[in-house]
């Protein structure tokens, strides 16, 4: 049986793609993208830098009115900004590498007992411990000539590394009466000034660099109770402070500033 013509053409589909087609091709990219990052995600290793990440990530898809953005390197975990994590380039690592060079140079002493040299890092500082069986004679101020050798080793690390200095005097609570000194207030202060002129008069360092204090045995670093303990509170700290000036302090900050935009602080 033939066809009927009816004289009418048939309809034609509207050309080009649906409206809708391009709303749900957005759709799925943006979940193929956020997938993706979950998937990464996983691989961070604190929520602060996930949390970071997401809003980065937000951003720069425009999931927010108004939030064109170019993303910094920080912003994309280059370089770790939030509380709590170890700068790249700020005072942590300054810090760090002071304590390890200068370390190596107190091995390089030999000539005292051994545990009358310490360094260690503390806060926002180095500290050098010298026992004052080393440095002085007992009741003296005066450096011992066998001991500035390695003051002078010490010296010279300070100038090399701009570094600002506090000499602190410490003593054990044994009671001394001498007509130079009446009291160990006047002891501790006495040692801790000699070690300051040394290091000016000797080696030139800036002066407005320089602090003295005596704290006689109100900072004991072990117990008074034991022969030992005494002895290792008879001490000189030699506490050492960055300054503007130091290497890979502030200024190689600003440079990694420059060169990221990111913040080092």
């Amino acid at each position: 049986m033939g066809k009927v013509r009816t004289g009418k053409k048939p309809e034609e589909p509207p050309r080009g793609t649906p409206a809708y087609m391009l709303t749900y091709g957005d759709m799925t990219t943006l979940m193929m993208c956020f997938f993706i990052f979950l998937f990464n995600a996983g691989k961070y290793d604190t929520e602060a830098r996930i949390r970071n990440a997401i809003s980065s990530f937000r951003q720069s898809l425009g999931v927010f009115p108004s939030s064109i953005s170019v993303l910094r390197p920080d912003e994309v975990l280059l370089v770790p900004k939030e509380r709590g994590t170890k700068d790249f380039f700020g005072p942590e690592k300054q810090l760090e590498d002071l304590e390890k060079r200068l370390r190596k140079e107190v091995e390089k002493m030999q000539d005292m007992g051994k545990g009358y040299l310490d360094v260690l890092k503390q806060g926002k500082e180095v500290r050098v411990t010298v026992g004052s069986q080393a440095l002085f004679d007992s009741g003296s101020a005066s450096v011992k000539e066998q001991f500035r050798p390695s003051l002078d080793k010490i010296a010279q690390f300070i100038k090399d590394n701009h570094l600002a200095v506090v000499v602190e005097g410490h003593t054990d609570p044994m009671p001394i009466s001498t007509a130079v000194y009446p009291s160990n207030w006047e002891l501790s202060s006495g040692r801790a000034s000699s070690v300051v002129r040394y290091l000016i008069e000797k080696h030139g360092i800036d002066p407005a660099l320089l602090q003295a204090a005596g704290y006689a045995d109100k900072r004991p670093a072990f117990s008074n109770e034991t022969q030992q303990g005494r002895e290792k509170n008879r001490r000189i700290e030699i506490v050492l402070k960055p300054t503007d000036k130091t290497p890979g302090g502030e200024s190689t900050a600003l440079k990694a500033r420059e060169i990221f935009g990111g913040d080092f602080e």
